[in-house]
């Protein structure tokens, strides 16, 4: 027999999941096929959130950190994101309906990005404009309870990064990150994703 450790209540589930004898034959005749069950959708839609037209944006006047006198207030820029959008500058973008999305399973950036297809980047201004609804930790689409609002946005050398966002209270801002899309880091499911 070719697999040794083959025993009759293996083939007996195998028959069962079949459908008995009849769909054994049925199966080894080809007129049914065994097909895996679809995998549920990694992200939830949540609810929208409307962007107003950009006439044009420069992340150096919008992120700054202060977390007393700006309306949207920043505790922390994370190194990675200055450094690949500290000196940022957009040009018009029209007005849009952003979507916000649950992670319902933890995840890397790939499959997020797959799931998402060609409605997975935004602009650093709608990502800033959604940031400045909630400027104060105020209740709103995006999380303000420590957990991340993650954004695809690509830098000035069109590399993709996914820019995070986390309203910390205690500390009286957002903290805003930027993280390499093939990083080995998971997103955990708490966390919400946004596109267009």
């Amino acid at each position: 027999m070719k697999y040794a450790n083959l025993d009759l209540g293996t083939i007996e589930a195998v028959f069962n999941k079949l459908g008995g004898i009849e769909g054994a034959q049925a199966f080894l005749r080809d007129e049914v096929t065994v097909t895996k069950p679809a995998k549920p959708n990694l992200l939830q839609l949540v609810t929208t959130a409307s962007v107003a037209a950009i006439e044009s944006f420069k992340s150096a006047e919008s992120f700054k950190v202060d977390t007393k006198k700006t309306a949207t207030r920043i505790w922390y820029l994370g190194d990675n994101f200055t450094k690949h959008f500290g000196r940022k500058e957009e040009g018009a973008s029209e007005a849009v309906e952003i979507k916000v999305h649950k992670l319902t399973e933890s995840s890397l950036d790939a499959p997020i990005i797959t799931e998402l297809a060609d409605k997975c980047e935004i602009t650093l201004g709608q990502f800033f404009a959604l940031l400045s609804k909630q400027g104060k930790g105020e209740a709103g689409p995006l999380l303000t309870n420590g957990w991340a609002n993650i954004a695809y946005i690509r830098d000035d050398d069109g590399i993709l990064w996914a820019v995070s966002a986390s309203w910390h209270a205690g500390s009286g801002g957002w903290n805003v990150e930027a993280r390499s899309v093939v990083g080995p880091d998971r997103w955990l499911a708490v966390n919400q994703v946004l596109s267009r």
